[in-house]
Order: structure tokens, then C-alpha cells, then sequence
């Protein structure tokens, strides 16, 4: 009897993780976030939700997600300000973002590279941007090291 290696189409990328992450998803567009929540909910995350910059930082401090998902166009404090802060305080400085924004001019990117995103992700539609997440997502857990066995 033969093992196959094929995948299930219906299974979404990130639950072929190893674990399920705690993703903190920060974004204004009411079209958006909870397309957004929904995908990586199915995809066996533990999702929380802000809509502003001020409510991102006081979350990401307070609740030490694994992973952040910006927009960079929020009331507040706009993202960017946002990804700077994030890196200036203790415990957020190393917290991995990934940047999910309709706004993709050239200088945000660039600094959003500068202040160590690990994806910047343009939005294209709240109907194809939750599977593009899931496997923006994926692609960054499987690039992490692995940790040594204990």
C-alpha cells in the first residue's frame, strides 16, 4: 500500500501549521476586517480585532500576540506610526507584522521594510485578500527556524 503526499485542496495553508497562532488583526475598513477574521479563524487562529492605531499598541502590549496584521490607513494613529512605536517598546519590538494595506506607495513600503515587516501585502479585494493572508501567513511560519527539540 502506497502513503500519498497530496494535499487537501480545501485545507487552507496555515492549518498545515504546526500550531495555531494568536493573531492580533488591526484594520478600519469594515469591508475588510472581518472577511479577514473569518479566514483566519477558520484557519484554527486565535484572532482579536482592533480598528485603530491607539487600540493596536494598547493590544499588542497588553494581549503579546504572535503575529500582527496592519493596515496602514487607520483613525488615530495611522499604521505606520503604529509598526515605529511597536518597534521602540520591549515588548513589542520583535513582534512580527505583516502589512495589509491599500496604500502601497513606494516610501511606506520602504520603511515598513526598514522597521522589519515581514510582508507588505497590497489589498485587492475583500473576496481574494483573505486566501492571499492565509498564504502570506503560512509562508512566513514555515520560514521561521525551527526551534531545538527539548
Amino acid at each position: 500500500m502506497s502513503e500519498s503526499n497530496s494535499i487537501d485542496p480545501s485545507t487552507s495553508p496555515t492549518q498545515m501549521a504546526a500550531k495555531a497562532l494568536r493573531i492580533l488583526l488591526v484594520d478600519a475598513d469594515p469591508q475588510y476586517l472581518p472577511a479577514n477574521r473569518q479566514r483566519l479563524e477558520l484557519d484554527g487562529h486565535e484572532v482579536h480585532t482592533a480598528t485603530d492605531g491607539a487600540s493596536a499598541l494598547e493590544l499588542a502590549a497588553g494581549w503579546a500576540p504572535d503575529l500582527l496584521v496592519l493596515a496602514m490607513v487607520l483613525p488615530r494613529i495611522d499604521g505606520l506610526a503604529v509598526l515605529e512605536t511597536l518597534r521602540t517598546q520591549e515588548r513589542t519590538q520583535a513582534l512580527p507584522v505583516i502589512v495589509l494595506s491599500s496604500n502601497t506607495e513606494r516610501r511606506l513600503v520602504r520603511r515598513s521594510r526598514e522597521l522589519r515587516a515581514v510582508d507588505y501585502l497590497s489589498k485587492q479585494s475583500k473576496s481574494t485578500d483573505p486566501a492571499m493572508l492565509s498564504t502570506a501567513i503560512f509562508a512566513w511560519l514555515r520560514s521561521r527556524p525551527v526551534p531545538p527539540a527539548v
